[in-house]
């Protein structure tokens, strides 16, 4: 049990510049950034926020601080706005935590303190806490393990999520719970208390809790099993949690589109820049791209369909070509009217966007699981255009030599039918390779 006091820390506290270098989040799971965000950018994205909740006469300035807010709605206004509905998904839906995002500062907050290139998932969440005697439901205080990364490629480990309070919050004002290395065991042998971690909770049941300023922010793994604290107080609780991966392995569907336009450029953002190149002169209408990314098209024959119950291909391919516009990678004009007198919009290319398109095109692919879906996208969209098809062929030929002496070995924890696809993967790969090049390298 831990609750943070003077000269007292619950996890490990780090400070912008200190990567876990000594394990303590795989350790731990739960790692302390103090002062690792710009304040005023996180009041920024605070003000939207508690404007609407002013605008319905639900909060208040705190006598307590500039950096709280007094909560004086009552438990149907509570109930409106709980997570996940009223002013919580007018905040996710309106992107209002986007200065945050687009300039890299959540990002770079994640690679400081983990230590390992990283890569945002689109589903970000703002969670209220509203004090005790207002709360409607307590059901929605049990103790959990998240379970969003198993949509993901990789462990637990492999994933995180970045918790940053938008208001300063006491050890028992809302604030997050957890039951310190949980992840390393059963989930289920730790409490899932249903009435709140109260400070009883806290002594009798093991839950570390700290407090936080603006500007902190708490990075966890997601498999630790956390809750959020009762709150005491009479002010308002407000923070917003972001999550992602770490950034040597490949997006999946479920990630959506990220909105920090300094983060690497996702599969489908390259795969609308390698079509712009297609045509350089003429541009793509949306409906052009979209038809190439139908599962008939171009680029969907080869893509994968997302699951059932994520992101459609027309809200990823709409993201893809908002956040290219965000980057400067490409252009849109208008299109002289059709003869059904509808105008449409073509999108071109920047000089900036061609270069990330023949990069993107020229670097081999290095992920196995990507050898069968990716490699003949690439070379299907550099025939289209004027990329060097040959020079393509040989850099992944030389690729997968690495790549098939890697399948031959057996990391721990492999068996023997993963390694087998590894190596079956290889080599058709390497099939595709030889059918694409026959008659375009000179042998």
């Amino acid at each position: 049990m831990n609750i943070e006091a003077p000269g007292v820390e619950a996890g490990f506290s780090a400070r912008m510049g200190s990567p876990d270098r000594d394990g303590s989040l795989e350790r731990d799971g739960w790692l302390i950034g103090r002062q690792v965000l710009p304040a005023e950018l996180v009041r920024r994205v605070r003000q939207p926020l508690v404007a609407a909740l002013q605008a319905e006469g639900l909060v208040e300035p705190s006598p307590a601080g500039a950096d709280r807010v007094r909560w004086t709605g009552g438990v149907e206004d509570a109930r409106r706005h709980r997570n996940g509905s009223g002013v919580t998904t007018w905040y996710r839906d309106e992107l209002v935590f986007l200065p945050l995002v687009q300039d890299g500062h959540i990002r770079r907050v994640v690679e400081d303190l983990w230590g390992r290139p990283s890569l945002l998932w689109a589903n970000t969440a703002a969670f209220l806490k509203v004090p005790d005697a207002s709360s409607p439901d307590r059901s929605e205080w049990i103790g959990h393990a998240d379970g969003w990364q198993d949509a993901g490629i990789g462990g637990p480990g492999d994933h995180f999520d970045l918790w940053v309070p938008l208001t300063d919050i006491g050890p028992c004002e809302g604030s997050l719970a957890f039951h310190t290395g949980s992840h390393r065991e059963r989930a289920d042998r730790y409490p899932r208390t249903s009435h709140g971690v109260g400070p009883v909770q806290v002594a009798d049941e093991g839950w570390d809790v700290a407090g936080y300023a603006v500007g902190d922010a708490v990075l966890f793994r997601p498999d630790i099993v956390h809750s959020s604290a009762v709150n005491t107080g009479p002010d308002l609780r407000i923070a917003v949690v972001f999550r992602g991966q770490a950034a040597d392995l490949p997006l999946p569907p479920a990630a959506g589109m990220s909105w920090d336009r300094t983060q690497a450029m996702s599969t489908t953002e390259s795969c609308v820049l390698a079509l712009l190149a297609t045509r350089p002169d003429d541009g793509w209408t949306y409906r052009e791209l979209m038809f190439a990314f139908a599962p008939a098209g171009m680029v969907g024959r080869y893509l994968p369909l997302p699951s059932p119950g994520q992101l459609s291909r027309s809200d990823v391919l709409s993201q893809a070509v908002d956040i290219l516009m965000a980057r400067g990678a490409i252009t849109r004009t208008d299109r002289a009217a059709r003869y059904d007198g509808a105008g449409l919009h073509s999108y071109f290319l920047t000089e900036a966007g061609r270069q990330a398109a023949e990069e993107w095109l020229a670097t081999p692919t290095r992920l196995v699981a990507e050898l069968m879906t990716v490699v003949p996208l690439r070379l299907a969209l550099a025939r289209g255009g004027s990329a060097d098809l040959a020079g393509m062929i040989r850099s992944q030929l030389a690729c997968l030599d690495h790549l098939e002496e890697s399948a031959h070995q057996r990391p721990p924890g492999e068996d023997g039918i993963r390694r087998s696809w590894r190596r079956a993967t290889v080599r058709g790969c390497r099939d595709v390779l030889a059918t694409a090049g026959s008659a375009t390298i000179d042998r």
